[in-house]
Protein backbone atom coordinates (compact mmCIF):
# COMPACT_ATOMS: atom_id res chain seq x y z
CA UNK A 1 0.00 0.00 0.00
CA UNK A 2 2.55 2.57 -1.18
CA UNK A 3 -0.17 5.20 -1.73
CA UNK A 4 -1.21 5.04 1.92
CA UNK A 5 -0.46 8.27 3.79
CA UNK A 6 1.97 7.81 6.66
CA UNK A 7 2.24 11.40 7.92
CA UNK A 8 -0.20 14.28 7.52
CA UNK A 9 0.40 17.90 8.55
CA UNK A 10 -2.59 20.22 8.77
CA UNK A 11 -1.98 23.97 9.18
CA UNK A 12 1.04 23.41 11.43
CA UNK A 13 2.60 26.52 13.00
CA UNK A 14 5.63 26.90 15.23
CA UNK A 15 6.16 30.35 16.75
CA UNK A 16 8.92 31.39 19.12
CA UNK A 17 8.42 34.27 21.54
CA UNK A 18 11.14 36.46 22.97
CA UNK A 19 11.22 39.63 25.06
CA UNK A 20 11.96 42.84 23.20
CA UNK A 21 14.87 44.99 24.38
CA UNK A 22 13.08 48.20 23.39
CA UNK A 23 9.54 47.56 24.63
CA UNK A 24 7.52 45.41 27.00
CA UNK A 25 5.95 43.49 24.11
CA UNK A 26 7.11 40.02 23.20
CA UNK A 27 8.49 39.42 19.73
CA UNK A 28 6.81 36.62 17.80
CA UNK A 29 9.07 34.74 15.37
CA UNK A 30 6.99 32.75 12.89
CA UNK A 31 9.48 30.00 12.08
CA UNK A 32 6.82 27.70 10.58
CA UNK A 33 3.58 29.30 9.48
CA UNK A 34 0.51 27.34 8.34
CA UNK A 35 2.19 24.31 6.75
CA UNK A 36 0.06 21.50 5.33
CA UNK A 37 1.74 18.45 3.83
CA UNK A 38 1.31 14.69 3.41
CA UNK A 39 3.96 11.98 3.09
CA UNK A 40 3.12 8.52 1.78
CA UNK A 41 4.69 5.23 2.76
CA UNK A 42 8.01 4.47 1.02
CA UNK A 43 8.14 8.03 -0.33
CA UNK A 44 10.99 10.54 -0.18
CA UNK A 45 9.98 14.19 0.12
CA UNK A 46 12.64 16.83 -0.43
CA UNK A 47 12.33 20.03 1.63
CA UNK A 48 14.33 22.91 0.19
CA UNK A 49 14.80 26.63 0.74
CA UNK A 50 17.29 29.22 1.94
CA UNK A 51 18.90 29.05 5.36
CA UNK A 52 16.45 30.46 7.89
CA UNK A 53 13.31 29.50 5.98
CA UNK A 54 12.16 27.04 8.67
CA UNK A 55 13.18 23.66 7.23
CA UNK A 56 14.90 22.30 10.34
CA UNK A 57 12.29 23.78 12.66
CA UNK A 58 9.55 22.01 10.72
CA UNK A 59 11.42 18.71 10.98
CA UNK A 60 11.87 19.05 14.73
CA UNK A 61 8.24 20.10 15.17
CA UNK A 62 7.06 16.99 13.33
CA UNK A 63 8.97 14.85 15.83
CA UNK A 64 7.63 16.89 18.76
CA UNK A 65 11.13 18.00 19.69
CA UNK A 66 9.57 21.46 19.41
CA UNK A 67 5.90 21.49 20.48
CA UNK A 68 3.69 22.84 17.70
CA UNK A 69 2.06 26.21 18.38
CA UNK A 70 -1.04 25.12 16.47
CA UNK A 71 -2.19 22.69 13.81
CA UNK A 72 -2.33 18.91 13.60
CA UNK A 73 0.44 16.34 13.12
CA UNK A 74 -1.12 12.99 12.23
CA UNK A 75 1.05 9.88 12.14
CA UNK A 76 -0.65 6.69 10.96
CA UNK A 77 -4.05 8.19 11.72
CA UNK A 78 -3.14 9.34 15.25
CA UNK A 79 -2.73 12.98 16.28
CA UNK A 80 0.60 13.29 18.08
CA UNK A 81 1.13 17.04 18.52
CA UNK A 82 -0.35 17.11 22.03
CA UNK A 83 1.05 13.83 23.36
CA UNK A 84 2.94 13.86 26.66
CA UNK A 85 6.61 12.90 26.85
CA UNK A 86 5.80 9.33 27.90
CA UNK A 87 3.09 8.96 25.27
CA UNK A 88 5.39 10.33 22.57
CA UNK A 89 8.11 7.91 23.62
CA UNK A 90 6.13 5.07 22.05
CA UNK A 91 6.41 6.83 18.68
CA UNK A 92 10.17 7.40 18.90
CA UNK A 93 10.77 3.91 17.53
CA UNK A 94 8.67 4.77 14.47
CA UNK A 95 10.05 8.26 13.81
CA UNK A 96 13.77 9.02 13.81
CA UNK A 97 16.05 11.88 12.76
CA UNK A 98 19.47 12.11 11.13
CA UNK A 99 21.10 15.36 12.22
CA UNK A 100 23.40 17.48 10.10
CA UNK A 101 26.50 17.09 12.28
CA UNK A 102 27.27 13.40 12.89
CA UNK A 103 30.07 14.22 15.32
CA UNK A 104 27.71 16.15 17.61
CA UNK A 105 25.15 13.34 17.32
CA UNK A 106 27.44 10.69 18.81
CA UNK A 107 28.59 10.49 22.42
CA UNK A 108 32.38 10.97 22.64
CA UNK A 109 32.42 8.55 25.59
CA UNK A 110 30.82 5.64 23.79
CA UNK A 111 32.32 3.31 21.23
CA UNK A 112 30.54 2.86 17.92
CA UNK A 113 29.04 -0.44 19.03
CA UNK A 114 27.80 1.07 22.28
CA UNK A 115 26.16 3.95 20.39
CA UNK A 116 24.17 1.48 18.30
CA UNK A 117 23.28 -0.75 21.23
CA UNK A 118 21.99 2.16 23.32
CA UNK A 119 18.59 2.63 21.54
CA UNK A 120 17.88 -1.10 21.81
CA UNK A 121 18.77 -1.03 25.50
CA UNK A 122 16.58 2.02 26.18
CA UNK A 123 13.55 0.28 24.69
CA UNK A 124 14.35 -3.07 26.31
CA UNK A 125 14.76 -4.89 23.01
CA UNK A 126 16.52 -8.27 23.14
CA UNK A 127 19.21 -9.63 25.42
CA UNK A 128 22.68 -8.11 25.67
CA UNK A 129 24.00 -10.71 23.24
CA UNK A 130 21.15 -10.12 20.78
CA UNK A 131 21.67 -6.35 20.91
CA UNK A 132 25.36 -6.80 20.19
CA UNK A 133 24.61 -9.12 17.24
CA UNK A 134 22.07 -6.70 15.79
CA UNK A 135 24.45 -3.74 16.13
CA UNK A 136 27.30 -5.65 14.48
CA UNK A 137 25.06 -6.80 11.62
CA UNK A 138 23.82 -3.27 10.94
CA UNK A 139 27.30 -1.74 11.04
CA UNK A 140 28.44 -4.27 8.47
CA UNK A 141 25.38 -3.48 6.35
CA UNK A 142 26.23 0.22 6.19
CA UNK A 143 29.86 -0.49 5.30
CA UNK A 144 31.72 -0.08 8.61
CA UNK A 145 34.66 -2.46 8.91
CA UNK A 146 35.00 -4.74 11.95
CA UNK A 147 38.21 -3.06 13.14
CA UNK A 148 36.27 0.20 13.72
CA UNK A 149 33.58 -1.26 16.02
CA UNK A 150 35.39 -0.46 19.26
CA UNK A 151 36.61 2.98 18.19
CA UNK A 152 35.28 6.32 19.41
CA UNK A 153 33.75 8.98 17.11
CA UNK A 154 36.86 11.19 17.05
CA UNK A 155 38.87 8.29 15.61
CA UNK A 156 36.71 8.05 12.48
CA UNK A 157 36.22 10.11 9.31
CA UNK A 158 33.18 12.26 8.65
CA UNK A 159 31.83 9.76 6.14
CA UNK A 160 32.20 6.88 8.61
CA UNK A 161 30.46 8.86 11.35
CA UNK A 162 27.57 9.68 9.04
CA UNK A 163 27.16 6.00 8.11
CA UNK A 164 27.03 5.18 11.82
CA UNK A 165 24.38 7.86 12.45
CA UNK A 166 22.34 6.48 9.54
CA UNK A 167 22.67 2.98 11.03
CA UNK A 168 21.56 4.20 14.45
CA UNK A 169 18.50 5.89 12.95
CA UNK A 170 17.23 2.59 11.53
CA UNK A 171 18.25 0.15 14.27
CA UNK A 172 14.79 0.42 15.86
CA UNK A 173 13.22 -0.29 12.45
CA UNK A 174 11.30 3.01 12.11
CA UNK A 175 8.85 3.82 9.36
CA UNK A 176 9.75 7.50 8.96
CA UNK A 177 13.10 9.31 9.05
CA UNK A 178 13.82 13.04 8.87
CA UNK A 179 17.27 13.61 7.36
CA UNK A 180 18.47 17.15 8.08
CA UNK A 181 21.25 18.06 5.63
CA UNK A 182 22.85 14.61 6.10
CA UNK A 183 25.48 15.00 3.37
CA UNK A 184 26.19 18.74 3.31
CA UNK A 185 29.45 18.42 5.29
CA UNK A 186 30.83 15.50 3.26
CA UNK A 187 33.16 15.36 0.28
CA UNK A 188 31.45 14.83 -3.07
CA UNK A 189 32.63 11.22 -3.46
CA UNK A 190 31.56 10.29 0.07
CA UNK A 191 28.30 12.17 -0.41
CA UNK A 192 27.27 9.93 -3.30
CA UNK A 193 28.08 6.82 -1.25
CA UNK A 194 25.87 7.95 1.64
CA UNK A 195 23.01 8.87 -0.71
CA UNK A 196 23.19 5.47 -2.39
CA UNK A 197 23.24 3.85 1.04
CA UNK A 198 20.07 5.74 2.03
CA UNK A 199 18.38 4.63 -1.17
CA UNK A 200 19.31 1.01 -0.55
CA UNK A 201 18.17 1.11 3.07
CA UNK A 202 14.87 2.66 2.05
CA UNK A 203 14.09 -0.37 -0.09
CA UNK A 204 15.31 -2.86 2.51
CA UNK A 205 13.42 -1.33 5.44
CA UNK A 206 10.42 0.26 3.66
CA UNK A 207 11.31 3.74 4.88
CA UNK A 208 9.76 7.13 4.21
CA UNK A 209 12.13 10.11 4.22
CA UNK A 210 11.73 13.83 4.72
CA UNK A 211 15.03 14.96 3.21
CA UNK A 212 15.98 18.50 4.21
CA UNK A 213 18.59 20.12 1.97
CA UNK A 214 19.69 23.32 0.27
CA UNK A 215 21.39 21.33 -2.51
CA UNK A 216 18.84 20.92 -5.29
CA UNK A 217 21.05 18.55 -7.28
CA UNK A 218 21.04 16.12 -4.36
CA UNK A 219 17.28 16.51 -3.96
CA UNK A 220 16.82 15.83 -7.67
CA UNK A 221 18.72 12.56 -7.34
CA UNK A 222 17.10 11.21 -4.18
CA UNK A 223 13.56 12.54 -3.85
CA UNK A 224 10.18 11.69 -5.35
CA UNK A 225 8.47 15.00 -4.56
CA UNK A 226 9.86 18.40 -3.63
CA UNK A 227 8.51 20.99 -1.20
CA UNK A 228 9.83 24.55 -1.44
CA UNK A 229 9.72 26.72 1.70
CA UNK A 230 10.21 30.44 2.04
CA UNK A 231 10.03 32.34 5.34
CA UNK A 232 8.13 29.58 7.13
CA UNK A 233 5.59 28.96 4.38
CA UNK A 234 5.32 26.38 1.61
CA UNK A 235 5.32 28.16 -1.75
CA UNK A 236 5.40 25.17 -4.11
CA UNK A 237 4.93 21.38 -4.05
CA UNK A 238 5.37 19.12 -7.06
CA UNK A 239 6.70 15.80 -8.28
CA UNK A 240 10.43 16.02 -8.90
CA UNK A 241 10.16 15.96 -12.70
CA UNK A 242 7.47 18.65 -12.82
CA UNK A 243 9.24 20.94 -10.40
CA UNK A 244 12.62 20.90 -12.14
CA UNK A 245 11.20 21.08 -15.68
CA UNK A 246 8.34 23.53 -15.01
CA UNK A 247 8.86 25.55 -11.81
CA UNK A 248 5.89 27.89 -11.35
CA UNK A 249 6.80 30.03 -8.35
CA UNK A 250 9.33 32.87 -8.93
CA UNK A 251 11.31 31.75 -5.88
CA UNK A 252 11.57 28.16 -7.15
CA UNK A 253 12.63 29.45 -10.55
CA UNK A 254 15.45 31.42 -8.92
CA UNK A 255 16.61 28.41 -6.90
CA UNK A 256 16.70 26.12 -9.92
CA UNK A 257 18.54 28.69 -12.03
CA UNK A 258 21.32 28.65 -9.44
CA UNK A 259 22.06 24.91 -9.82
CA UNK A 260 25.62 24.52 -11.20
CA UNK A 261 25.78 23.11 -14.74
CA UNK A 262 28.79 20.87 -15.54
CA UNK A 263 28.73 21.76 -19.27
CA UNK A 264 30.59 25.05 -19.69
CA UNK A 265 29.08 25.54 -23.15
CA UNK A 266 25.56 25.32 -21.79
CA UNK A 267 24.49 28.82 -20.82
CA UNK A 268 21.91 29.25 -18.09
CA UNK A 269 20.19 32.53 -17.33
CA UNK A 270 20.67 33.13 -13.63
CA UNK A 271 17.85 34.73 -11.70
CA UNK A 272 19.39 36.93 -9.03
CA UNK A 273 17.21 37.63 -6.01
CA UNK A 274 17.75 41.12 -4.67
CA UNK A 275 17.76 41.84 -0.97
CA UNK A 276 17.96 39.54 2.03
CA UNK A 277 15.47 37.10 3.48
CA UNK A 278 13.03 39.19 5.60
CA UNK A 279 12.90 38.61 9.33
CA UNK A 280 10.37 35.98 10.47
CA UNK A 281 9.70 38.34 13.40
CA UNK A 282 8.37 40.93 10.96
CA UNK A 283 7.31 39.17 7.75
CA UNK A 284 5.90 41.17 4.81
CA UNK A 285 2.14 41.48 4.52
CA UNK A 286 0.36 39.39 1.91
CA UNK A 287 2.80 37.25 -0.03
CA UNK A 288 5.98 36.80 2.02
CA UNK A 289 8.08 36.70 -1.15
CA UNK A 290 6.79 39.95 -2.63
CA UNK A 291 9.69 42.12 -1.37
CA UNK A 292 12.09 40.18 -3.61
CA UNK A 293 9.75 39.34 -6.49
CA UNK A 294 9.99 41.26 -9.78
CA UNK A 295 6.39 40.31 -10.63
CA UNK A 296 4.86 41.72 -7.42
CA UNK A 297 1.74 43.90 -7.75
CA UNK A 298 -0.67 45.54 -5.33
CA UNK A 299 -2.62 42.35 -4.67
CA UNK A 300 0.58 40.68 -3.46
CA UNK A 301 0.82 43.03 -0.47
CA UNK A 302 -2.89 42.79 0.32
CA UNK A 303 -3.72 39.07 0.10
CA UNK A 304 -1.88 35.94 1.21
CA UNK A 305 -1.79 33.57 -1.80
CA UNK A 306 -3.26 30.15 -1.08
CA UNK A 307 -1.53 26.94 -2.09
CA UNK A 308 -3.60 25.95 -5.12
CA UNK A 309 -3.50 22.97 -7.46
CA UNK A 310 -2.59 23.81 -11.05
CA UNK A 311 -3.05 20.35 -12.47
CA UNK A 312 -1.97 16.89 -11.41
CA UNK A 313 -0.08 17.07 -8.12
CA UNK A 314 1.54 20.47 -8.74
CA UNK A 315 0.60 23.09 -6.13
CA UNK A 316 1.85 26.65 -5.90
CA UNK A 317 1.16 29.69 -3.70
CA UNK A 318 1.35 32.64 -6.11
CA UNK A 319 -1.31 35.05 -7.36
CA UNK A 320 0.13 34.90 -10.88
CA UNK A 321 1.18 31.25 -11.10
CA UNK A 322 0.93 29.98 -14.65
CA UNK A 323 1.11 33.51 -16.04
CA UNK A 324 4.81 34.25 -15.47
Amino acid sequence: MEDEILLQLEHVCKYFYSNSVVSSKKTCIKAVDDVSLSIKKNQTIGLVGESGCGKTTLGRTILNLYPATSGKIIFEGKEIQDLSFNEMRNYRKEMQMIFQDPYASLSPRRTILQSLEEPLELFGIGTKKERREQAVSLLEEVGIMKEHFEKFPHELSGGQRQRIVVARSIILKPKFIIADEPVSALDVSVRSQVLNLMKRLQKSYSLSYLFISHDLSVVRYLCDRVVVMYLGKIVEIADKKDLFETPLHPYTQALISAIPVPDVDHKVERIILEGDLPSPANPPSGCVFRTRCKYAKDICSECVPELKNLGGTHEVACHFAGEI
